[in-house]
Order: structure tokens, then sequence, then C-alpha cells
């Protein structure tokens, strides 16, 4: 799997991820946003390690 492949799939994964727990956040009018971020944050760094792991490279998001 090449380096670009890695990041395409990567990216697309992050926009989806990203896009769906937006939709969520707004259909419940931000009353978990804190808890959002979180899992938003939580999700970005088990994604990075899993980048890192796939691409052997040490970058960040």
């Amino acid at each position: 799997m090449g380096q670009a492949v890695v990041q395409e799939v990567f990216k697309r994964i992050v926009l989806k991820v990203r896009a769906k727990f937006l939709n969520i956040a707004v259909r419940r009018n931000c009353r978990g946003f804190a808890f959002l971020q979180y899992v938003i944050y939580s999700l970005r760094m088990v994604l990075t390690q899993l980048y890192i792991d796939l691409s052997g490279e040490n970058n960040e998001l």
C-alpha cells in the first residue's frame, strides 16, 4: 500500500467521521458539545496512531 493511498483513505475516514459527529451535534443542539469534543479528540488520537502504524512515519494530523 503506497503512502499516497494510505493518506487518501485516512483523509476520507476522518472527513466521514467528522461529518457524522457534526450531524449528531446539530441534532442534539450542542447539549453534549464538550463530550463531542472529547470523542473527536480521542478518535483523532486513535486514528493518528493507526496512521503512524500503517505509514511507518511520524505524521500528526
